[in-house]
């Protein structure tokens, strides 16, 4: 509801603008069938690794249910961790190099080829150490993060194993 509450807004307070400058909302999208066709197919790589990402942690949830009661709650506060550098730091570097990579992909090999090698690097430079300061403080951070009510040390144990192991397998695939 938020979302919706959110994006109407927005279009309620940019309306009177735009339609001072004659622009209009398309309602219908056939006449440019071919250019979002295009957008579209620029933007599968994201489009894969989204639903493969998500495919993984329903499997993730599927075989926890099975495990020792609190594992889907140690698993879910895992990942949150988990996706905490990527949030702050990874994902908006990521956004901002895309659009020039496909752009670059579009002048030519060498040009693509250069940029997505010094993202790489950006992305390496800044991972990596978030990496080692959440294997080594993972713990503490579970703790100041979560540890309170009834999440105690117990949970804050099962959530470090389950964080470790989330940590491990992924680094592995890489």
């Amino acid at each position: 509801m938020g979302f919706v509450f959110g994006a109407a807004s927005q279009f309620l307070i940019q309306y009177p603008s735009l339609k001072k400058y004659g622009i209009r909302p398309i309602v219908s999208f056939l006449p440019h069938k071919r250019q979002i066709a295009q957008t579209l197919f620029t933007f599968y790589p994201i489009i894969i690794a989204a639903l493969a990402i998500q495919l993984n942690s329903v499997v993730d949830r599927i075989i926890a249910t099975s495990l020792e009661t609190g594992s889907v709650s140690a698993l879910n506060y895992a990942n949150r961790l988990l996706w905490l550098p990527l949030s702050i730091v990874l994902t908006p570097l990521i956004t901002v190099l895309y659009p020039s990579i496909v752009e670059r992909a579009l002048i030519g090999y060498q040009s693509f080829l250069n940029l997505t090698l010094k993202g790489l690097k950006s992305l390496l430079f800044l991972a990596i150490p978030f990496m080692v300061v959440m294997l080594i403080s993972g713990n503490s951070l579970i703790t100041l993060a979560f540890q309170r009510g009834a999440f105690d040390a117990s949970a804050t144990d099962m959530t470090y194993r389950a964080f470790l192991f989330i940590q491990l397998a992924s680094r592995s695939l890489h």
